[in-house]
């Protein structure tokens, strides 16, 4: 399953160690999203979400 991942996210290059680090944090704030009624952990796992401008 770990070698299906790392296929399926390697771009050009391959999957830096950057971009595992950067997955293993989405994932474990989702995971704590779950449990910890935080509006801040959520807005942080949305933040490549673009905003809605108020009109």
């Amino acid at each position: 399953m770990k070698e299906k991942l790392y296929r399926f996210l390697a771009g050009r290059y391959g999957m830096d160690d950057l971009n595992k680090f950067l997955f293993a944090l989405e994932i474990l704030l989702i995971v704590l999203s779950f449990f910890v009624p935080n509006v801040i952990i959520a807005e942080y796992s949305k933040v490549a979400e673009p905003s809605n401008p108020t009109k």
